[in-house]
């Protein structure tokens, strides 16, 4: 069962913040690439960037990724519920404010919805079927915040500490029939439920640096799962390795491409490749797509990521 998470723990976790402060560069630079379209990382890349004190911005995200059962033989009769598809959407929303020169607030909460397309196997020999199984609400809230540690005028480096509150349910149900059969009503695989059910811890160290034209960047990320949730079991941890290169067409437009190794601990490792383009306009407002692709998946799930792609809008004042 899943251990309370005592409130002592929490502020530990958020006075380490602080902690990091003295080793942060105090004196940073208002520069000119800062403020250029490729001043952001690709809208996937999540915690990309700080402000400075008293500034604000809010995000408006939205995603797509498409699964695919890509292993099963279907030549042959199924015996047991199969998945065949899966489509998760997910919007989110995300603010940052400057608490001071070197330290950053965050925090986003998504709103997700999942169905999957299954084969259920027929009664007494009989055909399958085929049955779509939908959740859909709040995921977790995640709430934390960046530490400046280097800026420059060509370049900039912090780290992110975040914790994953459970808020996203782990009950999601639904109801399921073998032709013939009356309507049973299934707890969903854990893919399908819109939280993890525990406090998570995530990590992240994030570096840029400019040219006149380019910028190249890159982010590890980490995920940890404290304890066990309700259900008595918890998701892998994750880890996430990137980098991109954005090219500046003007200050108002950038292009980019980027590549992705993503990990679930004893589950599977992908490497993704994707392009992606920014467009900020005066008065703060910047719009962004990106999209990506598997270019070699390793898994022990029967289902293989088949497509992401994300659009966003951000303003900040």
């Amino acid at each position: 069962m899943r251990k309370p998470f005592t409130k002592a723990w929490i502020a530990r976790l958020v006075s380490s913040l602080y902690l990091l402060a003295p080793f942060t560069v105090t004196a940073h630079s208002d520069n000119h690439y800062g403020h250029r379209s490729d001043g952001h990382a690709p809208i996937g890349v999540m915690a990309d960037h700080f402000h400075n004190q008293g500034e604000w911005m809010l995000t408006l995200r939205t995603m797509n990724m498409s699964m695919k059962n890509e292993k099963t033989d279907f030549t042959v009769p199924v015996t047991a519920s199969t998945p065949l598809e899966m489509e998760t959407q997910m919007t989110m929303l995300g603010g940052m404010y400057g608490l001071s020169d070197s330290i950053t607030l965050m925090m986003n909460l998504p709103y997700l919805d999942r169905e999957m397309e299954m084969l259920m196997p027929g009664m007494m020999g009989g055909a399958a079927s085929k049955v779509t199984t939908e959740a859909s609400g709040f995921g977790d809230l995640k709430l934390g915040g960046a530490v400046r540690l280097r800026e420059t005028e060509t370049d900039r480096l912090h780290t992110t500490l975040m914790l994953s509150v459970p808020t996203g349910s782990i009950d999601e149900t639904a109801n399921m029939a073998m032709p013939g059969a009356m309507q049973n009503e299934m707890l969903l695989a854990p893919m399908m439920q819109l939280g993890s059910g525990t406090y998570d811890l995530i990590s992240a160290l994030t570096y840029v640096a400019f040219q006149l034209k380019t910028s190249v960047g890159a982010q590890w990320k980490n995920v940890v799962r404290v304890d066990e949730n309700d259900r008595d079991y918890s998701l892998p941890n994750q880890n996430q390795a990137t980098a991109w290169l954005a090219y500046n067409v003007d200050d108002s437009f950038s292009t980019s491409i980027r590549g992705q190794y993503f990990t679930r601990a004893g589950v599977d490792k992908r490497w993704d490749v994707g392009i992606g383009a920014n467009y900020i306009s005066d008065g703060g407002h910047r719009i962004a797509a990106e999209y990506l692709v598997p270019v070699d998946h390793d898994t022990d799930s029967v289902m293989e990521a088949q497509d992401y792609w994300a659009i966003g809008y951000q303003y900040s004042w």
